[in-house]
């Protein structure tokens, strides 16, 4: 078995190549100009859909019709790169999805800020799954490739044996004993390190078809919607009552749907989407913000077997102004898909703002369920906070501190790199 090291067999060259081979059948992707309507009836070619309404919501928080938002590339020899970048309202939220005349289902969500029955919430609902679906398509769209990369590249004896071999002696962790041992055992009997290697590719195959599984589960929450709202074009959906929905619970073909509006506008709009384990489930949640400048409105969409830890979950959040804007801010910090008002981040002091753009790299660290500690809104948390007493005053406000104790960066990426192995590979 040959001698060579991790850092030689991967160089810096090789891992900037597979890398950038990557980015590139990500923008490839996406770029298509021959994506088909979703609708499955339809063959037309479908144009950039927009997930939120670029006229009555975008338009609100975009300046000048530009927001901000971070773009998460992995191009170069990091595997991540995240940029706070510009973005214009005809390109924000938008996808693929579909063609002119069957986008115009979403008229109605286009030309009103209110919802006044349940269909008008589960078309937003629907436009969020879509999104959402379109993203994670571009999973199963690379996922051969992934895989043969993965095992041309990587698998093979000598980078298991030499990347192991570093792994252990560079914990800590591991008495000397041990790590003798299992040196021994590496370098010398090549039956341990065949198995080693019959394991690893198992795990690959195991990490595709993660991947392939996040595609087929929106698969299948789109479907179940698209089985209800009967779907075809609408021309105009039209008002069925006086009165606008301020809150409602629904439940479709077992997918449950939390809707609320607030009177007040915060100004992010987000299309996040959520895991976390549940009685050892991974469990999904889908979080939709829609920004107005009159009010704001809030969606969770969720497998329906889990409706009674997630209606919990929903009523903490609902039990305040400040609990909601809470967990706007949590799910901000624990996944990217959100699009804000440049004068909101101009507002935050460059050192928090330095530290809220790591720790979204870091984004594993959080649960979208517990409060992140520094502020993002501070003017509306400001307002919010008039009134309150003392002891929230006091917990709110050191939100809005400038220095936070943090780990190295070096030592965070080590975790997350252990983290992300951990999410694919157990």
């Amino acid at each position: 078995m040959s001698n060579q090291k991790y850092e030689d067999y991967l160089s810096d060259r090789e891992t900037v190549e597979i890398n950038k081979r990557g980015q590139d059948k990500y923008i490839k992707f996406f770029n298509k100009s021959d994506h088909q309507c979703i609708n499955k009836e339809c063959k037309e070619i479908a144009t950039a859909s927009h997930a939120i309404s670029k006229e009555i919501s975008l338009s609100w928080i975009a300046p000048e019709r530009n927001m901000k938002y971070f773009e998460s590339s992995i191009n170069g020899k990091n595997s991540k790169t995240l940029k706070l970048k510009n973005i214009g309202i005809n390109d924000a939220t938008t996808f693929k999805g579909f063609c002119q005349p069957h986008d115009s289902m979403f008229k109605f969500l286009d030309e009103n800020k209110y919802k006044y029955t349940d269909r008008q919430i589960l078309l937003q609902c629907y436009r969020s799954i879509c999104y959402v679906w379109f993203r994670s398509k571009y999973l199963e769209y690379t996922s051969h490739d992934l895989k043969s990369s993965l095992k041309n590249k990587i698998l093979n004896e000598d980078y298991i044996v030499s990347t192991l071999s570093r792994m252990i002696k560079e914990g800590s962790e591991f008495d000397e004993k041990s790590v003798r041992k299992l040196l021994d055992l590496l370098q010398n009997n090549e039956d341990f390190t065949h198995k080693l290697l019959q394991e690893a590719k198992f795990s690959i195959d195991d990490k595709i078809n993660r991947h392939n599984h996040e595609y087929d589960l929106f698969t299948d929450l789109k479907n179940r919607m698209e089985i209800f709202l009967n779907y075809r074009t609408h021309e105009n959906e039209g008002v069925y009552s006086q009165h606008a929905i301020d809150s409602k619970s629904i439940k479709v073909n077992g997918v449950s749907v939390k809707y609320k509006r607030i009177d007040i506008s915060i100004p992010v709009a987000m299309l996040n989407h959520h895991y976390f384990d549940y009685d050892g489930q991974r469990v999904f949640l889908l979080f939709t913000v829609v920004p107005y400048d009159n009010g704001t409105e809030l969606f969770w969409i969720y497998d329906s077997n889990y409706d009674k830890i997630l209606t919990e979950k929903w009523n903490q959040m609902l039990s305040s102004a400040l609990n909601i804007l809470n967990r706007i801010e949590s799910s901000m910090m624990s996944c990217e898909n959100w699009f804000i008002n440049p004068d909101t981040l101009y507002r935050i002091p460059k050192k928090r703002l330095k530290i809220i753009t790591e720790d979204l790299y870091f984004s594993y660290e959080r649960n979208m369920f517990e409060d992140y500690e520094l502020s993002l809104f501070d003017d509306i948390r400001r307002n919010l906070l008039e009134g309150e007493l003392e002891q929230i005053k006091m917990k709110e406000s050191a939100k809005f501190k400038e220095d936070v104790c943090r780990e190295s960066y070096n030592e965070r990426k080590l975790k997350y790199n252990d983290k992300v192995m951990q999410l694919y590979i157990r």
